[in-house]
């Protein structure tokens, strides 16, 4: 067996650690679409105005992703992952 067609143990950790950031990131926009009609009561307004907060949220995400990219060439893939993540998880708790 060469070099090309050893497969290492630990080659699907990166998968599984983007697997699951991928999904953390669709069960937050699952969660905001779901709670479109709560936050629609609790602020008062109306469903398409929380309709366009929930695309522009996408779309600033989807900005700061090709952000990350040129950020990992400068950063490193690893420092930079680790960064957002905690990011993210400090977010996530002040939210609540």
């Amino acid at each position: 067996m060469n070099m090309n067609e050893r497969v290492n143990e630990n080659s699907w950790i990166p998968l599984i650690v983007v697997a699951c950031a991928s999904f953390i990131i669709i069960l937050d926009s699952l969660f905001m679409n779901v709670s479109i009609s709560h936050i629609v009561v609790d602020l008062n307004t109306d469903v398409s105005t929380v309709q366009m907060i929930v695309s522009f949220n996408t779309l600033i995400t989807a900005a700061l992703i090709l952000l990350s990219t040129k950020l990992q060439d400068i950063v490193g893939k690893k420092k930079l992952f680790s960064i957002g993540a905690a990011l993210f998880g400090i977010g996530a708790l002040l939210q609540q």
